[in-house]
């Protein structure tokens, strides 16, 4: 009986250990989760996050997947709910692509599409990258392997130039079978400042691109800011070598972020002791943490600004009131309820002020203050990163809108859980529960026409002119009032003429260069605003030039600023204008409606570049 007993328990025991190395059944599921082009991400931008979900049953499923930002060391949810309603037909596989903040390797991403456990996919740390380069490979043939070169899936390609930040450098041998909205990410990417590659197909000619202008003969090598390079070489001709020396090197980093794993002459995104250096030095103290500071210092600027002197005064006067002004009147032949009647007195009268003077909603007001930078784009576009800052007299639910085309927003931070959601798209919204006096920071990327606004050398201008000298022509003008301006050439910085950009055409610069570290603030980029910038608006604003400056040049830490040094194809051209009306926080339940008094500063980063390099390698 016992070795019965003893049977039977072995047997169970087997029947449930193979119960539960059988696959669990579920009826939707994540097949892959990858971030960027190389699997990797950048650090303090919007990212591309590619998800196939898959439905495993005969029903079709409907509702809506969201994304949450969790802390790798506790696991807790921080950020807002990213969101996208998701439709499965029965056993049928869906790309769907999101646009996270990402800011650094301390955080996971998790994946609903239900509230159980078994709906939920966790996808690893991002690790990061300063730019992916990348062979374009089409899923529908064997496209081969090339050494050296990360392959990546055409039909994975974002939508939207938004999630192109982490792409450095893209390598084409055909024409991509893409739907109208990626044609024109992929162009938009490319005249942002893109570096783009061109392969002989296998016939020996060069394929048709998903860009008209660079189909034209002589062939082009510039198109807005990117670079074009053609290669007398089909896929199967590259070499490792090749690659190394004449494609790596035209990502041409200006930034001592990507200068990282150069010590070789190059930038390999094979080689681990790059990154591992590239992850410590974004987990390392930053000088310069525009995520932070940016948020922070339009905080600063739409506090309450109480009369401290008065306040301070009268918490004396009514200190000494109270004693020993309570005592000497108490031994004085008065009456006791006189001096009863005194002491109500006093607190009243001094209740009252303090409540007229010092409380919340003292001369207050909903308002928002935004911070931004514009990218040209073609056809009078412009890529468009901005932050806010929200300030709210009455509590309840907001929904935030901008105008543009494809718009992502985030708050950009990982230490505070918000109750509300964001979507991305044409009417993309940051819906957020707001208390009465508190703020709401947000960043936000999208694309939108400004109007043409547009700076050239001048035709027939000599190569052997130096930048400093060059004279431009100048189309369009900014989108509102110009305040100030500068150009960076190399590692110097230049007073920017200004009266060119009324004028249409004439010298660009108007002085001597400074060194970058001695024409910028940098020492003092954490210092608060004195009290005459936070009274005058126009004086507290003008600073962010400096500051949306070293954010767009990708500068982190004071000791990167002397080895920084501007690519020699071309010069920035910096121009701050105050915010334009088609950049105001709108109430999306009302579209039309700004939320509150709209103030702030747009930062135009427009690249000239010089006269051309001999086309090809």
């Amino acid at each position: 009986m016992l070795t019965f007993a003893v049977l039977a328990f072995v047997c169970g025991c087997g029947l449930r250990i193979s119960s539960a190395q059988e696959p669990t059944y579920k009826p939707v599921d994540v097949t892959f989760a990858e971030f960027g082009f190389d699997e990797r991400a950048m650090p303090e931008s919007f990212n591309l996050l590619s998800i196939q979900i898959r439905n495993n049953s005969a029903e079709p499923f409907e509702g809506t997947l969201r994304l949450r930002r969790l802390l790798s060391s506790t696991g807790a949810w921080t950020d807002v709910e990213q969101t996208q309603p998701l439709y499965l037909s029965p056993f049928s596989v869906k790309l769907v692509q999101f646009f996270p903040y990402v800011l650094d390797t301390s955080e996971e991403w998790e994946i609903r599409w239900g509230e159980t456990l078994d709906e939920t996919y966790i996808v690893e740390q991002a690790a990061l990258t300063s730019g992916a380069r990348v062979l374009f490979n089409d899923p529908q043939r064997v496209s081969g392997v090339t050494l050296g070169l990360k392959g990546f899936r055409e039909d994975h390609f974002p939508p939207t130039v938004t999630g192109t930040e982490g792409l450095a450098l893209a390598v084409l041998d055909h024409l991509p079978t893409w739907e109208e909205p990626r044609r024109r990410a992929f162009r938009d990417w490319l005249y942002r400042g893109g570096v783009l590659h061109v392969l002989l197909e296998a016939d020996g000619e060069f394929p048709q691109l998903p860009i008209a202008e660079l189909n034209q003969e002589p062939r082009p090598t510039r198109y807005g800011a990117g670079r074009v390079y053609w290669h007398s070489k089909t896929r199967g001709e590259l070499t490792k070598e090749y690659v190394y020396e004449s494609i790596y090197p035209t990502v041409r980093n200006s930034t001592p972020l990507a200068q990282y794993g150069m010590k070789r002459g190059f930038i390999d995104p094979t080689d681990p002791e790059f990154f591992t250096d590239l992850e410590r030095h974004f987990q390392s103290y930053s000088d310069w943490d525009s995520d932070a500071l940016l948020p922070n210092r339009l905080k600063e600027l739409v506090r309450p600004r109480h009369n401290w002197y008065v306040i301070y005064a009268a918490s004396g006067i009514y200190m000494l009131l109270l004693f020993p002004g309570g005592l000497i009147l108490s031994r004085t032949k008065l009456d006791y309820r006189c001096g009863l009647f005194a002491l109500i007195v006093i607190v009243a009268g001094f209740s009252w002020m303090f409540r007229s003077v010092g409380a919340r909603g003292y001369g207050e007001s909903t308002k928002t203050l935004t911070a931004a930078i514009a990218h040209a784009l073609p056809e009078g576009r412009f890529d468009i990163e901005l932050w806010s800052s929200l300030f709210v007299t009455d509590g309840g639910k907001y929904a935030i809108t901008h105008t543009g085309e494809s718009g992502v927003y985030s708050t950009a931070q990982n230490v505070e859980r918000i109750d509300g959601q964001a979507t991305s798209g044409r009417r993309a919204t940051l819906t957020s529960d707001m208390p009465p006096f508190t703020f709401r920071t947000l960043t936000h990327r999208t694309q939108l026409p400004l109007g043409t606004f547009r700076i050239a050398p001048l035709p027939g201008e000599s190569p052997t002119t130096t930048p400093s000298e060059m004279t431009v022509a100048v189309e369009g003008a900014p989108a509102a009032k110009v305040r100030s301006g500068v150009v960076v050439i190399g590692n110097l910085v230049y007073p920017l003429n200004v009266d060119v950009l009324r004028d249409g055409k004439g010298r660009l610069t108007s002085g001597d260069g400074q060194p970058l570290e001695d024409a910028v603030e940098v020492m003092n980029s954490f210092r608060k605003f004195r009290r005459g910038e936070v009274a005058d608006l126009d004086r507290g604003f003008d600073r962010f030039r400096d500051w949306l400056m070293i954010r767009d040049l990708g500068l982190r830490l004071l000791s990167d600023i002397p080895d920084f040094k501007l690519s020699d194809d071309r010069v920035r051209v910096y121009v701050l204008c105050e915010l334009p009306e088609a950049l105001d926080t709108r109430d999306a339940n009302s579209p039309k409606q700004p939320l509150g008094s709209q103030s702030g500063r747009l930062l135009y980063s427009l690249d000239v570049t010089l006269p051309a390099a001999p086309a090809g390698l």
